[in-house]
């Protein structure tokens, strides 16, 4: 599932924030900005989060299974 450190605390991370960018993710988690982005982007093309791919700054990174748990 999560091949890297980086991608395990950043999905730690969106079950504490569902809703969340790599600016916030890298400041829970205690990485960098990039490596943030480049975690939340290999978990986005592994479908554990979903990502806005229009947006082309400030993306905004979804757990829409945490979601589905929650809401049933």
């Amino acid at each position: 599932m999560c091949e890297t450190e980086s991608e395990r605390k950043a999905r730690l991370v969106t079950f504490s924030d569902p809703f969340t960018n790599s600016s916030n993710v890298a400041k829970l988690a205690r990485i960098s900005p990039n490596t943030a982005r480049k975690a939340l982007n290999a978990l986005a093309e592994k479908d554990l989060l979903f990502v806005d791919t229009e947006m082309k700054r400030n993306k905004k990174y979804r757990n829409y299974d945490l979601m589905r748990i929650l809401r049933d």
